[in-house]
C-alpha cells in the first residue's frame, strides 16, 4: 500500500506514512457503500404465442421438406434398380460376344479350306486339259485309227472326270457362298460388337475393345455400351481404341 500523499510505501491499514502523518493529520477514512443488485425474476421466461398464419407455414414446411425425401428415395431406387437392370444385361451379352468370336474364326477357317479345295480342283482340270493337248500331238504322228481309238477312250474317261471336277467345283462353290453369307453375317455382328461394346474393370480406368493385348484373362472385365453414362467414367485405351 502506499502513502496517499507521498506515494511512499507503508503497511496495510494506514493512509499516510510517518513524515506526512507528523505535518498533518490523515482525514478520516469514508467507507464505500455497497453495490444495489436489482432482484432477478424467478420461474421461466412465457414465450409469445406464435400467430396461426406461422404455424401454418411451418407446417406447410414440414409436409413439402417430406414430400421431397419420399420423391428423393424413389428416384434413387428406380435408378439403383436400372443400373443393376443394364449390369445383368450387359454381362449375359458377354457369353454371346465370344461365341460370336469363336463362329467367326471356325467359318474362317472352313472357307479357307473350301477356298484350297477349289483351287485344287482347277489345277486337276488343267493338268487334265494338258494331257489332251498331249494326246492331240500323238494322234497327228501316230497311226489314225490306234491315235483316234485312244484319244476316245481318253476323251470319254477325261470327260467323265471334268463333269465330276465340275459338279465339284459347283458344290465347293455353293458351300463357298454360304459360308461367305455366314462369314458377312458375323462380321456385321462383329463390327456391331467393336463399334459399340467395350469391356472394363474395376482394377482399370480405360476401356478396351475385344481382342486389346491389356485385356488378361482373371475373369474381372465385363462388356458395357460405349453411348452409356458409365462409359463417360473411363478413359479410351491407347492400343486399341485408336481410331
Amino acid at each position: 500500500m502506499n502513502c496517499i500523499r507521498c506515494g511512499r510505501t507503508i503497511p496495510d491499514g494506514t493512509l499516510l506514512c510517518p513524515l506526512c502523518s507528523d505535518a498533518e493529520e490523515a482525514p478520516p477514512i469514508v467507507p464505500r457503500p455497497a453495490p444495489i443488485v436489482a432482484p432477478q425474476p424467478t420461474g421461466k421466461p412465457k414465450k409469445a404465442a406464435v400467430p396461426a398464419a406461422q404455424r401454418k407455414l411451418r407446417r406447410a414446411v414440414w409436409l413439402l421438406s417430406a414430400l421431397c425425401i419420399c420423391l428423393l428415395g424413389a428416384t434413387g431406387t428406380l435408378v439403383y434398380l436400372q443400373f443393376f437392370r443394364t449390369a445383368a444385361q450387359e454381362q449375359a451379352n458377354q457369353p454371346v460376344l465370344a461365341r460370336t468370336q469363336d463362329d467367326y474364326q471356325s467359318i474362317s477357317a472352313a472357307l479357307n479350306n473350301t477356298q484350297e479345295q477349289l483351287e485344287t480342283a482347277k489345277t486337276t482340270i488343267a493338268r487334265q486339259n494338258s494331257r489332251l493337248l498331249v494326246l492331240e500331238d500323238l494322234f497327228n504322228g501316230t497311226d489314225i485309227d490306234e491315235a483316234t481309238r485312244t484319244l476316245v477312250e481318253n476323251s470319254e474317261t477325261l470327260s467323265v472326270q471334268v463333269i465330276e471336277r465340275e459338279a465339284t467345283i459347283e458344290d465347293l462353290s455353293a458351300q463357298v457362298s454360304g459360308l461367305t453369307t455366314n462369314l458377312t453375317s458375323l462380321q456385321n455382328q462383329l463390327d456391331f460388337y467393336h463399334e459399340n461394346i467395350v469391356l472394363v474393370s474395376e482394377k482399370d480406368t480405360y476401356y478396351h475393345i475385344y481382342g486389346c493385348p491389356h485385356l488378361d484373362v482373371d475373369g474381372s472385365w465385363r462388356p458395357i455400351r460405349l453411348d452409356s453414362d458409365e462409359a463417360e467414367s473411363y478413359r479410351p485405351c491407347s492400343e486399341c481404341c485408336k481410331k
